[in-house]
Protein backbone atom coordinates (compact mmCIF):
# COMPACT_ATOMS: atom_id res chain seq x y z
CA UNK A 1 0.00 0.00 0.00
CA UNK A 2 1.12 3.64 -0.87
CA UNK A 3 -0.28 6.84 0.89
CA UNK A 4 -0.11 10.57 -0.32
CA UNK A 5 0.02 12.93 2.63
CA UNK A 6 -2.02 16.15 2.12
CA UNK A 7 1.61 18.20 2.04
CA UNK A 8 2.60 15.48 -1.21
CA UNK A 9 4.76 13.09 0.53
CA UNK A 10 4.41 9.55 0.44
CA UNK A 11 4.57 6.98 2.74
CA UNK A 12 5.66 3.41 1.96
CA UNK A 13 3.35 0.44 3.08
CA UNK A 14 5.67 -2.57 4.13
CA UNK A 15 4.26 -6.17 3.59
CA UNK A 16 3.68 -6.62 7.54
CA UNK A 17 1.30 -3.50 6.84
CA UNK A 18 3.77 -0.94 8.80
CA UNK A 19 4.10 2.92 7.44
CA UNK A 20 7.38 4.40 6.79
CA UNK A 21 8.17 7.61 5.02
CA UNK A 22 9.88 7.47 2.03
CA UNK A 23 12.88 10.01 0.94
CA UNK A 24 10.66 11.94 -1.60
CA UNK A 25 11.13 12.18 -5.58
CA UNK A 26 9.97 15.99 -5.66
CA UNK A 27 12.47 18.53 -5.23
CA UNK A 28 12.76 20.91 -2.11
CA UNK A 29 11.55 18.23 0.11
CA UNK A 30 13.16 18.13 3.32
CA UNK A 31 13.59 15.52 5.47
CA UNK A 32 11.15 12.97 7.87
CA UNK A 33 11.30 14.26 11.24
CA UNK A 34 13.02 11.75 13.92
CA UNK A 35 9.22 11.14 15.56
CA UNK A 36 8.94 8.96 12.04
CA UNK A 37 11.62 7.06 11.75
CA UNK A 38 10.27 4.23 13.58
CA UNK A 39 7.64 1.94 11.61
CA UNK A 40 4.07 2.48 12.51
CA UNK A 41 1.02 -0.25 12.28
CA UNK A 42 -2.07 2.15 11.64
CA UNK A 43 -5.64 1.27 11.32
CA UNK A 44 -7.18 2.72 7.96
CA UNK A 45 -10.44 4.28 8.12
CA UNK A 46 -12.21 5.12 5.42
CA UNK A 47 -15.21 8.27 5.12
CA UNK A 48 -17.89 8.21 3.09
CA UNK A 49 -18.04 9.99 0.09
CA UNK A 50 -14.22 10.39 0.26
CA UNK A 51 -11.71 9.34 -1.71
CA UNK A 52 -8.96 10.25 1.08
CA UNK A 53 -8.33 8.17 4.19
CA UNK A 54 -7.25 9.01 7.95
CA UNK A 55 -4.60 6.77 10.14
CA UNK A 56 -4.74 5.80 13.85
CA UNK A 57 -2.61 3.80 15.83
CA UNK A 58 -3.23 3.36 19.69
CA UNK A 59 -6.42 5.59 19.70
CA UNK A 60 -4.23 8.39 18.33
CA UNK A 61 -4.38 10.26 14.84
CA UNK A 62 -1.73 10.44 12.75
CA UNK A 63 -0.97 13.75 10.81
CA UNK A 64 1.73 14.65 8.62
CA UNK A 65 3.97 17.71 8.54
CA UNK A 66 5.49 19.46 5.88
CA UNK A 67 8.54 18.10 5.99
CA UNK A 68 7.80 14.80 5.22
CA UNK A 69 7.22 13.21 8.63
CA UNK A 70 4.35 11.86 10.95
CA UNK A 71 3.52 13.26 14.46
CA UNK A 72 0.28 12.06 16.72
CA UNK A 73 -2.37 13.48 17.80
CA UNK A 74 -5.42 12.83 19.83
CA UNK A 75 -8.52 12.77 17.43
CA UNK A 76 -10.85 15.55 16.99
CA UNK A 77 -14.80 14.93 17.55
CA UNK A 78 -15.16 17.16 14.33
CA UNK A 79 -14.03 17.55 11.29
CA UNK A 80 -11.11 16.16 10.26
CA UNK A 81 -7.90 18.49 9.63
CA UNK A 82 -6.53 18.52 6.32
CA UNK A 83 -2.78 17.37 7.96
CA UNK A 84 -4.96 14.30 9.03
CA UNK A 85 -6.23 13.06 5.65
CA UNK A 86 -3.88 10.87 3.25
CA UNK A 87 -4.70 9.47 0.16
CA UNK A 88 -4.39 5.47 -1.10
CA UNK A 89 -2.19 5.03 -3.95
CA UNK A 90 -0.81 1.94 -5.91
CA UNK A 91 2.60 0.88 -6.35
CA UNK A 92 2.79 1.51 -9.86
CA UNK A 93 0.71 5.14 -9.41
CA UNK A 94 3.20 6.34 -7.09
CA UNK A 95 5.69 5.10 -8.82
CA UNK A 96 4.63 7.40 -12.39
CA UNK A 97 4.15 9.78 -10.37
CA UNK A 98 7.67 10.00 -9.19
CA UNK A 99 9.19 9.67 -12.84
CA UNK A 100 6.95 12.53 -14.54
CA UNK A 101 9.63 15.41 -13.37
CA UNK A 102 12.40 12.95 -14.86
CA UNK A 103 11.09 14.35 -17.93
CA UNK A 104 10.77 17.31 -19.89
CA UNK A 105 6.83 17.16 -21.34
CA UNK A 106 4.55 19.40 -23.51
CA UNK A 107 1.19 20.15 -23.31
CA UNK A 108 -1.06 20.38 -26.58
CA UNK A 109 -0.87 23.97 -27.66
CA UNK A 110 2.74 23.16 -27.42
CA UNK A 111 3.61 24.78 -24.04
CA UNK A 112 6.79 23.45 -22.82
CA UNK A 113 6.92 22.22 -18.84
CA UNK A 114 10.12 21.29 -17.57
CA UNK A 115 10.65 18.52 -15.24
CA UNK A 116 11.60 21.28 -12.59
CA UNK A 117 8.14 22.60 -12.54
CA UNK A 118 5.85 19.49 -12.24
CA UNK A 119 5.66 18.65 -8.48
CA UNK A 120 2.95 17.48 -5.85
CA UNK A 121 2.10 20.19 -3.74
CA UNK A 122 -0.98 20.52 -0.61
CA UNK A 123 -4.53 19.16 -1.01
CA UNK A 124 -3.72 16.41 -3.42
CA UNK A 125 -2.90 18.32 -6.36
CA UNK A 126 -0.39 17.29 -9.07
CA UNK A 127 1.31 20.74 -10.74
CA UNK A 128 1.88 20.29 -13.48
CA UNK A 129 3.21 23.54 -14.75
CA UNK A 130 0.62 25.73 -15.33
CA UNK A 131 -2.24 23.06 -14.63
CA UNK A 132 -2.46 22.05 -10.91
CA UNK A 133 -4.34 18.29 -11.14
CA UNK A 134 -6.35 17.11 -8.23
CA UNK A 135 -5.59 13.53 -7.50
CA UNK A 136 -8.21 13.24 -5.22
CA UNK A 137 -10.61 13.71 -7.58
CA UNK A 138 -10.44 9.87 -9.44
CA UNK A 139 -7.91 8.28 -11.28
CA UNK A 140 -9.08 9.80 -14.74
CA UNK A 141 -8.23 13.27 -13.92
CA UNK A 142 -4.30 11.65 -14.93
CA UNK A 143 -4.61 9.22 -17.40
CA UNK A 144 -0.54 7.84 -17.41
CA UNK A 145 0.12 6.19 -21.01
CA UNK A 146 3.18 3.90 -20.65
CA UNK A 147 5.45 2.53 -23.17
CA UNK A 148 7.74 -0.50 -21.84
CA UNK A 149 6.57 0.56 -18.37
CA UNK A 150 7.48 4.10 -18.76
CA UNK A 151 5.34 7.44 -18.93
CA UNK A 152 5.12 8.64 -22.47
CA UNK A 153 1.77 10.37 -22.46
CA UNK A 154 -0.90 11.74 -20.03
CA UNK A 155 -4.13 12.52 -20.35
CA UNK A 156 -5.32 15.54 -18.23
CA UNK A 157 -8.20 16.78 -16.42
CA UNK A 158 -7.82 20.65 -15.08
CA UNK A 159 -10.26 23.28 -13.44
CA UNK A 160 -12.80 20.66 -12.49
CA UNK A 161 -13.22 19.67 -16.07
CA UNK A 162 -11.12 21.34 -18.64
CA UNK A 163 -9.10 18.13 -20.80
CA UNK A 164 -5.39 18.76 -21.98
CA UNK A 165 -2.80 16.12 -23.01
CA UNK A 166 0.81 15.85 -22.29
CA UNK A 167 3.91 14.75 -24.22
CA UNK A 168 6.69 13.27 -23.04
CA UNK A 169 9.79 15.27 -23.90
CA UNK A 170 12.57 13.22 -25.02
CA UNK A 171 13.94 14.18 -28.56
CA UNK A 172 16.65 12.64 -30.25
CA UNK A 173 18.64 14.14 -33.77
CA UNK A 174 20.06 10.92 -35.27
CA UNK A 175 22.83 11.54 -38.24
CA UNK A 176 23.94 9.14 -41.17
CA UNK A 177 27.57 9.87 -42.22
CA UNK A 178 29.85 7.27 -44.30
CA UNK A 179 32.27 7.40 -46.77
CA UNK A 180 34.54 10.72 -47.88
CA UNK A 181 36.66 12.43 -45.07
CA UNK A 182 34.46 15.76 -45.81
CA UNK A 183 31.53 14.18 -44.04
CA UNK A 184 33.39 14.24 -41.18
CA UNK A 185 34.10 17.28 -40.95
CA UNK A 186 30.95 18.90 -41.31
CA UNK A 187 29.46 16.61 -39.13
CA UNK A 188 32.37 18.15 -36.60
CA UNK A 189 30.72 21.52 -37.55
CA UNK A 190 27.40 20.73 -37.27
CA UNK A 191 28.26 19.50 -33.51
CA UNK A 192 30.34 22.51 -32.70
CA UNK A 193 27.42 24.92 -33.73
CA UNK A 194 24.56 22.15 -31.91
CA UNK A 195 26.75 22.47 -28.79
CA UNK A 196 27.13 26.30 -28.79
CA UNK A 197 23.76 27.93 -30.25
CA UNK A 198 21.41 25.05 -29.72
CA UNK A 199 20.50 24.82 -26.21
CA UNK A 200 19.70 21.39 -26.84
CA UNK A 201 18.82 18.84 -23.86
CA UNK A 202 17.90 15.59 -25.83
CA UNK A 203 20.20 12.89 -27.26
CA UNK A 204 22.20 12.46 -30.74
CA UNK A 205 22.71 9.31 -32.21
CA UNK A 206 25.68 9.10 -35.22
CA UNK A 207 25.16 5.98 -37.53
CA UNK A 208 28.38 5.27 -39.33
CA UNK A 209 30.77 2.92 -40.53
CA UNK A 210 33.74 4.43 -38.71
CA UNK A 211 34.35 3.01 -35.23
CA UNK A 212 33.42 5.14 -31.87
CA UNK A 213 36.69 5.86 -30.76
CA UNK A 214 37.40 7.45 -34.32
CA UNK A 215 34.31 9.66 -33.74
CA UNK A 216 34.74 10.99 -29.99
CA UNK A 217 37.11 13.07 -31.19
CA UNK A 218 34.34 15.31 -33.37
CA UNK A 219 32.14 15.29 -30.22
CA UNK A 220 32.10 19.02 -28.67
CA UNK A 221 32.34 19.22 -24.35
CA UNK A 222 29.17 21.06 -24.68
CA UNK A 223 27.43 17.39 -25.59
CA UNK A 224 29.63 15.05 -23.67
CA UNK A 225 27.46 12.50 -22.16
CA UNK A 226 24.39 13.29 -24.94
CA UNK A 227 25.94 11.43 -28.16
CA UNK A 228 25.37 7.54 -28.85
CA UNK A 229 27.44 5.73 -32.08
CA UNK A 230 26.07 2.73 -33.91
CA UNK A 231 28.61 1.42 -36.43
CA UNK A 232 27.23 0.43 -40.04
CA UNK A 233 29.00 -1.17 -43.08
CA UNK A 234 27.73 0.17 -46.22
CA UNK A 235 28.38 -1.35 -49.56
CA UNK A 236 27.97 2.05 -52.15
CA UNK A 237 26.51 5.42 -51.72
CA UNK A 238 22.85 4.34 -52.59
CA UNK A 239 22.94 2.62 -49.02
CA UNK A 240 24.49 5.53 -47.82
CA UNK A 241 21.47 7.72 -49.18
CA UNK A 242 19.12 5.32 -47.87
CA UNK A 243 20.50 4.60 -44.00
CA UNK A 244 18.20 7.36 -42.97
CA UNK A 245 15.21 4.82 -43.43
CA UNK A 246 16.55 1.83 -41.84
CA UNK A 247 15.55 2.40 -38.47
CA UNK A 248 15.53 -1.73 -37.11
CA UNK A 249 18.73 -1.62 -35.08
CA UNK A 250 18.62 2.24 -34.13
CA UNK A 251 17.93 2.24 -30.34
CA UNK A 252 15.26 4.88 -30.89
CA UNK A 253 12.55 3.78 -29.08
CA UNK A 254 12.29 5.43 -26.29
CA UNK A 255 12.86 8.65 -28.02
CA UNK A 256 10.01 11.24 -28.84
CA UNK A 257 10.12 13.28 -31.44
CA UNK A 258 12.72 12.65 -33.61
CA UNK A 259 14.80 14.57 -36.42
CA UNK A 260 17.09 13.05 -39.11
CA UNK A 261 19.61 15.50 -40.25
CA UNK A 262 22.30 15.88 -42.76
CA UNK A 263 25.52 16.41 -41.77
CA UNK A 264 25.81 19.57 -44.10
CA UNK A 265 24.23 21.69 -41.84
CA UNK A 266 24.72 24.37 -38.87
CA UNK A 267 22.89 25.27 -35.93
CA UNK A 268 22.49 28.80 -35.52
CA UNK A 269 19.48 29.21 -32.78
CA UNK A 270 17.99 27.21 -29.77
CA UNK A 271 16.23 23.95 -31.10
CA UNK A 272 14.08 23.36 -27.84
CA UNK A 273 10.86 25.08 -29.64
CA UNK A 274 11.36 23.17 -32.74
CA UNK A 275 11.09 19.87 -30.76
CA UNK A 276 8.30 21.14 -28.23
CA UNK A 277 6.28 21.91 -31.84
CA UNK A 278 7.09 18.44 -33.15
CA UNK A 279 5.75 17.06 -30.01
CA UNK A 280 2.07 18.20 -30.37
CA UNK A 281 0.48 15.48 -32.19
CA UNK A 282 1.33 12.14 -33.73
CA UNK A 283 3.11 13.00 -37.42
CA UNK A 284 5.85 13.04 -40.27
CA UNK A 285 7.70 16.19 -40.31
CA UNK A 286 9.04 17.27 -44.15
CA UNK A 287 10.79 20.53 -45.07
CA UNK A 288 10.47 22.04 -48.55
CA UNK A 289 12.91 22.89 -50.52
CA UNK A 290 11.20 25.25 -52.54
CA UNK A 291 8.21 26.47 -51.23
CA UNK A 292 6.05 26.97 -53.47
CA UNK A 293 4.48 24.10 -55.97
CA UNK A 294 6.85 23.12 -58.34
CA UNK A 295 4.54 21.58 -61.01
CA UNK A 296 2.74 23.42 -64.01
CA UNK A 297 2.95 23.48 -68.24
CA UNK A 298 6.30 25.37 -68.31
CA UNK A 299 8.18 23.74 -65.07
CA UNK A 300 8.03 20.07 -65.39
CA UNK A 301 9.13 18.60 -61.80
CA UNK A 302 12.87 18.00 -61.44
CA UNK A 303 14.07 14.20 -61.14
CA UNK A 304 15.41 15.11 -57.89
CA UNK A 305 12.03 15.47 -56.60
CA UNK A 306 9.89 12.48 -57.80
CA UNK A 307 9.38 13.98 -61.28
CA UNK A 308 9.60 10.41 -63.19
CA UNK A 309 7.75 8.74 -60.51
CA UNK A 310 4.92 11.75 -60.55
CA UNK A 311 4.89 11.10 -64.90
CA UNK A 312 3.97 7.98 -64.37
CA UNK A 313 1.47 8.29 -61.48
CA UNK A 314 0.77 12.04 -61.36
CA UNK A 315 -0.85 13.55 -58.40
CA UNK A 316 -4.98 13.93 -58.66
CA UNK A 317 -6.22 17.42 -58.06
CA UNK A 318 -3.11 18.56 -55.96
CA UNK A 319 -0.03 20.22 -57.14
CA UNK A 320 3.44 18.85 -56.52
CA UNK A 321 5.98 20.49 -53.88
CA UNK A 322 9.53 20.17 -53.99
CA UNK A 323 10.83 17.90 -50.27
CA UNK A 324 14.52 17.81 -49.52
CA UNK A 325 15.32 14.72 -47.65
CA UNK A 326 18.17 16.10 -45.32
CA UNK A 327 15.34 17.00 -42.66
CA UNK A 328 12.98 14.55 -41.75
CA UNK A 329 11.33 14.45 -38.51
CA UNK A 330 9.11 12.15 -36.29
CA UNK A 331 6.81 12.26 -33.76
CA UNK A 332 8.37 8.39 -32.47
CA UNK A 333 9.54 5.14 -34.20
CA UNK A 334 6.11 3.30 -33.88
CA UNK A 335 4.73 6.24 -36.65
CA UNK A 336 7.52 6.51 -38.79
CA UNK A 337 9.04 2.73 -39.59
CA UNK A 338 5.81 1.43 -41.48
CA UNK A 339 6.57 4.48 -43.74
CA UNK A 340 10.20 4.29 -44.12
CA UNK A 341 9.82 0.59 -44.92
CA UNK A 342 7.21 1.31 -47.44
CA UNK A 343 9.64 3.86 -49.02
CA UNK A 344 12.59 1.53 -49.13
CA UNK A 345 10.21 -1.12 -50.78
CA UNK A 346 9.15 1.32 -53.45
CA UNK A 347 12.62 2.37 -53.94
CA UNK A 348 13.59 -1.27 -54.58
CA UNK A 349 10.86 -2.12 -56.60
CA UNK A 350 11.43 0.83 -58.88
CA UNK A 351 14.97 -0.38 -59.44
CA UNK A 352 13.93 -3.37 -60.28
CA UNK A 353 11.31 -2.47 -63.06
CA UNK A 354 11.58 0.58 -65.10
CA UNK A 355 14.79 1.27 -66.95
CA UNK A 356 14.62 5.00 -66.42
CA UNK A 357 15.70 4.22 -62.93
CA UNK A 358 19.03 6.61 -61.91
CA UNK A 359 20.52 5.76 -59.02
CA UNK A 360 22.29 9.02 -58.81
CA UNK A 361 19.04 11.29 -57.71
CA UNK A 362 19.24 8.67 -54.73
CA UNK A 363 16.27 8.61 -52.42
CA UNK A 364 14.96 12.00 -52.59
CA UNK A 365 12.43 11.23 -55.54
CA UNK A 366 11.08 8.31 -53.72
CA UNK A 367 10.36 10.41 -50.15
CA UNK A 368 8.70 13.33 -52.90
CA UNK A 369 6.14 11.09 -53.94
CA UNK A 370 5.35 8.36 -51.06
CA UNK A 371 5.06 11.45 -48.72
CA UNK A 372 2.80 13.88 -51.10
CA UNK A 373 1.17 10.51 -52.32
CA UNK A 374 -0.16 8.82 -49.47
CA UNK A 375 0.51 11.47 -46.90
CA UNK A 376 -0.38 12.89 -44.56
CA UNK A 377 2.97 14.50 -44.00
CA UNK A 378 3.04 18.04 -41.83
CA UNK A 379 5.00 20.57 -44.93
CA UNK A 380 4.93 23.81 -42.45
CA UNK A 381 6.93 23.02 -38.84
CA UNK A 382 10.19 22.34 -40.07
CA UNK A 383 10.25 25.26 -42.38
CA UNK A 384 9.95 27.37 -39.70
CA UNK A 385 13.11 26.08 -38.48
CA UNK A 386 15.29 25.44 -40.76
CA UNK A 387 16.77 27.50 -43.58
CA UNK A 388 17.42 25.32 -46.69
CA UNK A 389 20.42 27.30 -49.04
CA UNK A 390 20.00 25.85 -52.70
CA UNK A 391 22.47 26.01 -55.58
CA UNK A 392 24.54 29.25 -56.26
CA UNK A 393 23.04 31.41 -53.02
CA UNK A 394 25.52 32.70 -51.86
CA UNK A 395 23.94 35.13 -48.70
CA UNK A 396 23.11 33.42 -45.71
CA UNK A 397 21.63 37.15 -43.99
CA UNK A 398 17.98 36.59 -42.18
CA UNK A 399 17.03 35.81 -38.93
CA UNK A 400 18.55 33.05 -37.40
CA UNK A 401 15.78 30.03 -37.55
CA UNK A 402 17.89 27.22 -35.58
CA UNK A 403 19.25 25.42 -38.64
CA UNK A 404 20.86 26.50 -41.98
CA UNK A 405 20.61 23.51 -44.73
CA UNK A 406 24.20 24.11 -47.00
CA UNK A 407 22.28 21.85 -50.02
CA UNK A 408 24.15 21.61 -52.66
CA UNK A 409 26.90 23.77 -51.93
CA UNK A 410 26.75 27.18 -51.27
CA UNK A 411 28.24 30.16 -53.06
CA UNK A 412 32.10 29.42 -55.05
CA UNK A 413 33.58 27.71 -52.54
CA UNK A 414 33.42 24.45 -50.77
CA UNK A 415 30.93 23.32 -48.76
CA UNK A 416 33.25 22.69 -45.91
CA UNK A 417 34.72 26.03 -45.75
CA UNK A 418 31.45 28.02 -46.62
CA UNK A 419 29.90 26.41 -43.36
CA UNK A 420 33.07 26.80 -41.25
CA UNK A 421 33.50 30.85 -42.12
CA UNK A 422 29.80 31.08 -41.05
CA UNK A 423 30.56 29.53 -38.20
CA UNK A 424 33.11 31.65 -37.18
CA UNK A 425 30.31 34.53 -38.38
CA UNK A 426 28.01 33.57 -35.85
CA UNK A 427 30.77 33.19 -33.17
CA UNK A 428 31.43 36.69 -33.92
CA UNK A 429 28.33 37.76 -33.69
CA UNK A 430 27.34 35.86 -30.09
Amino acid sequence: MQVLSWFGTALHGAANGALRPLPSPWPGAGPAREAASRSWFPRMHVHPGQRWVTLEQGGQRLCATPDGGLVAAAPEAEEVPPEARFLPLSDARLDHLARLPLDDWTLSDGTLVAGGDIRLAAGFVLRFGPLDIALDQGPDTLVVETLDGVPHGLRLVHDGWRADRARVLRPLIYLCVFGAETQFLQLRLLLESLGRFGAYRGQVLIVSDRPEAALLPLVPEALAGQVMFTRREMPDLNAMLHARYELDDLPIGQFQPVLYLDCDMLCDAPLMPLFAGMNTADAIFGTLEVPRPIDGPMAPVSPWFGGALFAKDPLRGRRIHALNSGSIGFSNRAIAEPVFRQLLGIARGYAAREPDHNPRFGDQPFLNYLFQKLGPVDLALLNRHIRVLRGSATTMDGARLGLLHFNRGVGHAGKHETMQAHLASLKEQA
